[in-house]
């Protein structure tokens, strides 16, 4: 498994698409405007979860951890992906996209699962308050 491998995986995903708002590192998929998952170079993956659920997988996958748990990081857990079975870490970027994308707003979701053609797109949005 490698960068490449996780990239494309979660680029697979309905909505998703690459960023780099932080620069060159880390790689983050979103979707919606919205990141489900940060991937370093140095081997980490930054994904986001239920707080119980973090604690949860720190505790059963110690040797993959490598965050501190801390109020500002309850909803997200950082990993190195080569100590994980890999159907463990595609499980957590699953959950992580799902979690994102249930939390977009309804016209957002209905507008990734359902694209509308580019013409009526455009005029949806110039009518929406900002």
């Amino acid at each position: 498994m490698d960068l490449e491998f996780l990239l494309s995986y979660c680029l697979d995903k309905v909505g998703a698409y690459e960023d780099r708002p932080f620069g060159d590192d880390p790689v983050c998929c979103k979707v919606g405007e919205c990141i489900f998952a940060q991937l370093y170079t140095d081997g980490r993956v930054m994904y986001k979860c239920d707080a119980r659920e973090a604690s949860r997988e720190r505790e059963t996958y110690p040797q993959a951890n490598c965050q501190e748990e801390g109020a500002q990081w309850a909803h997200w857990n950082t990993v190195l992906w080569n100590e994980l079975p890999q159907q463990t870490l595609l499980s957590m970027l699953d959950r992580s996209y799902d979690r994102v994308f249930s939390g977009l707003p309804a016209l957002v979701r209905e507008e990734i699962l359902e694209p509308q053609p580019e013409e009526e797109t455009k005029r949806r949005r110039r009518w929406r308050k900002k």
